[in-house]
């Protein structure tokens, strides 16, 4: 059962490190595109509000996606040992 535990802690290692580098390129990227393309600090300050909600929103599709995909994987480790025991 050690390796279930680990192999669980680490898909979420995984996950957890996805999303951070994402975000964190989303951010960083997405600021940058909107200053070269709008320029107005007016209108960044508009969009900043649809860029968080389409951020909020696309995340929320990313970690159901991971979270769904590791506990597949999971579950098929889980019916793999109990065919083997």
């Amino acid at each position: 059962m050690k390796i279930n535990k680990l192999s669980f802690r680490l898909d979420a290692l995984c996950i957890a490190s996805i999303y951070f580098v994402l975000s964190i390129a989303w951010i960083l990227c997405s600021d940058q595109i909107l200053e070269f393309t709008l320029g107005s600090q007016e209108l960044i300050n508009d969009y900043q509000t649809f860029k968080g909600l389409f951020f909020v929103t696309l995340t929320a599709f990313e970690i159901y996606a991971l979270v769904r995909g590791s506990v597949r994987t999971g579950c098929a480790i889980c019916a793999i040992f109990k065919r083997v025991a």
